[in-house]
């Protein structure tokens, strides 16, 4: 592992047990529960962007981040068009799409409130 690889994955540890939130998601092919400290993002959130009032963000979709060794698979389901249920702060979601940052290890998970 490169001396960047280990920095940038004790940085986002870090972070996750600072911020993070506990999700959980038994796979739809496996039925053994997984959990993993995320950073997760849901649309009541607004988010204050500079020094005005009036510069505003608030997402449309709950998301969440996770380094690439945590839920391991979930990507792959959501790419074939599985339908993946997790759960985290109490709210259940449906994943919809998983990306990848541009370092290639951090996944961002987007989904949709589970009904």
């Amino acid at each position: 592992m490169a001396l960047f690889d280990s920095i940038q994955k004790a940085t986002f540890k870090t972070a996750q047990s600072l911020f993070g939130d506990l999700l959980s998601w038994v796979p739809s092919n496996n039925p053994i529960q997984q959990t993993a400290l995320v950073l997760y993002s849901s649309p009541e959130a607004k988010q204050q962007l500079g020094d005005a009032d009036k510069y505003e963000y608030s997402p449309f979709k709950y998301s969440f981040e996770y380094f690439e060794d945590q839920l391991i698979g979930l990507k792959l389901s959501v790419d074939a068009g599985g339908v993946e249920v997790v759960t985290v702060k109490g709210i259940t979601l449906c994943v919809i799409e998983v990306t990848l940052k541009n370092d290639g290890k951090t996944c961002v998970a987007y989904c949709n409130q589970y009904e």
